[in-house]
């Protein structure tokens, strides 16, 4: 294996839970009448398709404009403390990989931005070569557009990179790009995950794992 490239939000740091409740908390506070796990279908996806899945759960349906308006109001994400989320191991897993002359990238369906500001409040920018957003390909996940990107930016073929994964959509990307494809093991909500080729539980597992592939 000469690669490795990470989903970030629930394969770095931690941060679906408190997402959830971010969406969660204005259909909550207007009485709509929808569930928290009526939320979990936005795990994976872009931006702009989050703000769609949001708006066509409101009632009336709200445009994409309405429903970004609304949160711009409502509530603020500069509260999430990344470093605070950041998943066990993972420092010790990249500093491992990296002594192993392992390349490694991040490619996540959130903004480039996002991207950008995770790495830098967990300490994890010097470890990664490349990182790239949904946003910035043809088709986010789970097309395998932005994991076949971060290959040719790493310059790596397929069947010698490993991708690290959460989410339903995710997995489905990593593997339509010809990746092995290592799930992130998480039962709180609802995600099949049973396309992917390993199971892990945390970091530490996840480097023994790498270890032995």
């Amino acid at each position: 294996m000469k690669a490795v490239i990470f989903d970030m939000d629930g394969v770095l740091v931690d941060s679906e839970p408190v997402y959830m409740n971010y969406f969660y908390e204005p259909f909550v506070r207007h009485n709509q009448d929808v569930s928290l796990q009526d939320i979990y279908s936005v795990i994976g996806t872009t931006m702009e398709d989050t703000w769609r899945i949001l708006g066509e759960a409101w009632k009336p349906l709200k445009s994409l404009e309405e429903i970004q308006e609304l949160y711009t109001h409502d509530v603020d994400e500069a509260f999430v403390d990344y470093d605070d989320l950041k998943m066990p191991h993972i420092k010790h897993l990249m500093q491992q990989l990296q002594k192993n002359n392992i390349k490694m990238g991040v490619a996540s369906a959130s903004p480039k931005e996002t991207i950008k500001r995770v790495l830098s409040e967990c300490q994890l920018e010097s470890y990664i070569s490349f990182y790239v957003s949904g946003e910035e390909v043809k088709a986010s996940k789970p097309a395998p557009d932005v994991y076949l990107e971060a290959m040719r930016a790493l310059d790596v073929k397929p069947e010698n990179t490993i991708v690290i994964e959460d989410s339903t959509l995710g997995i489905k990307a990593g593997k339509s790009a010809g990746a092995t494809v290592i799930a992130m093991k998480d039962n709180r909500f609802g995600m099949d995950q049973s396309k992917a080729d390993h199971f892990v539980n945390d970091h530490m597992e996840s480097y023994h794992l790498i270890k032995r592939l």
